[in-house]
């Protein structure tokens, strides 16, 4: 089954104001049930369901669910190959100074004074090893936040983007959409959790939580798109950004 790609256009939401040059993408049929149900044992063989994991603060008050913390090249290589494909045809995979989701890296925003980033060419490197496997029960939930952006200095690169992986559906599950806020907290849009589908979204400034399971139990996993800094030289650069601007003229 083929993968079906849904890009979020947030101008044509409530959130529009705030988030319109912001990038989030839904991607559907990316792994079948028999798939996710090996992911969730896998995550299993690591150890037991835990409220922390590694040096995280656990804060009930704010997340109440259990976590697996596993180290997996291996498995983060599969997620990446499966999807790609799909971030380069969205347009993530290279991003510079023009480029149209330049506030994925770190352009200053208008309704963002503080928000601050990175400047000069990016590309991605891979998935970070470091997956996160999460699991809701009844009543759980993940209060409004932004994701934060990891560093690997001895890899020397930086995370931009988050891929949330849905392992389950059914079985009784309702509730525990991912919810993009506005800032103000009094408009919001929701992604359904559904086995298979992946959720990619940027992490800077875009804030939302994981609402509240009122049924069943919610199993996801979460791992980062991890970029390196591309070093070009003025000749480059200029050819570069004559590039993405002739791309968005284009778009």
């Amino acid at each position: 089954m083929s993968i079906i790609k849904t890009p979020i256009d947030f101008s044509s939401t409530p959130l529009g104001r705030n988030y319109s040059p912001f990038f989030a993408l839904i991607l559907d049929n990316v792994f079948s049930a028999d798939e996710c149900a090996s992911l969730i044992r896998l995550a299993e063989s690591s150890g037991p369901w835990e409220p922390a994991a590694g040096d995280a603060t656990y804060i009930s008050g704010f997340r109440h669910s259990s976590r697996i913390f596993r180290d997996d090249v291996d498995t983060a290589s599969l997620i990446h190959d499966r999807i790609r494909g799909c971030l380069e045809e969205a347009g993530v995979t290279e991003i510079g100074p023009e480029s149209k989701w330049v506030e994925v890296t770190g352009k200053k925003l208008q309704n963002w004074s503080k928000a601050r980033g990175e400047t000069g060419f990016w590309k991605v490197a891979r998935l970070n090893p470091m997956l996160r496997f999460l699991k809701y029960g009844e009543g759980e939930y993940f209060k409004p936040h932004c994701d934060g952006l990891y560093e690997d200095k001895e890899n020397q690169t930086k995370s931009f983007l988050t891929v949330h992986l849905y392992l389950n559906d059914g079985n009784g599950l309702e509730g525990g959409a991912t919810r993009f806020w506005t800032p103000d907290k009094k408009e919001w849009l929701d992604v359904e959790p559904k086995m298979g589908r992946i959720l990619v979204f940027q992490q800077r400034m875009l804030v939302h939580s994981g609402e509240r399971v009122t049924g069943g139990i919610k199993v996801t996993m979460r791992t980062d798109v991890m970029f390196e800094r591309v070093v070009v030289t003025r000749e480059e650069r200029k050819a570069r950004v004559a590039e993405e601007q002739g791309a968005m003229q284009d778009a």
